[in-house]
């Protein structure tokens, strides 16, 4: 069930704060204030019949915030990997310390709606991994079995690193 409260209003783009004074549109279904109704004069393409409201901003805006609605797993890490906030895909973000010992990169938290998550992996990080990885491989020369598997295993998650960053780490949200 939609909820109005968070919600913007499809035609003044205003967040709905209180629901006393919004509703759902009857002809659309969007979230509208009581005050921003206006009936078209005349019936065109894309306006709703009943609010007045542009249809395709209208559903674009409605995806936005079912975006910003959706629920993201709480708790401690893993956190989401995300270059920008996966819940409301803002780019604004404060930083604050990583709780995991092997980050490149600070968590960053959402200005916005307040979403932790993690930058991907950088790929300068990617690049080490594959030369390390050479290097380990090199080393293996002296026939140990440990280097040889800590080589390939430190190339291919270079590889992945450059290919996708961020992927398979953690879930992300989309």
């Amino acid at each position: 069930m939609a909820q109005l409260a968070g919600c913007n209003c499809v035609i003044c783009g205003i967040r709905i704060e209180d629901v006393s004074e919004t509703r759902f549109c009857d002809g659309c279904g969007n979230p509208i204030h009581n005050s921003c109704v206006a009936k078209p004069d005349k019936l065109c393409g894309g306006v709703c019949a009943d609010c007045g409201a542009n249809l395709t901003d209208a559903a674009l805006m409605r995806s936005r915030d079912e975006k910003i609605n959706r629920p993201i797993p709480h708790g401690t890490g893993p956190y989401p990997v995300s270059v920008a906030c996966p819940k409301c895909e803002s780019p604004w973000y404060i930083k604050v310390k990583p709780e995991q010992f092997t980050a490149f990169w600070w968590d960053r938290v959402c200005t916005l709606c307040h979403t932790r998550y993690t930058p991907p992996t950088p790929r300068w990080a990617g690049i080490i991994f594959v030369f390390g990885g050479v290097l380990l491989l090199v080393l293996a020369v002296s026939g140990s079995l440990f280097f040889v598997l800590a080589g390939l295993l430190s190339i291919a998650h270079g590889i992945r690193c450059l290919r996708s960053p961020g992927r398979g780490q953690t879930f992300t949200d989309d």
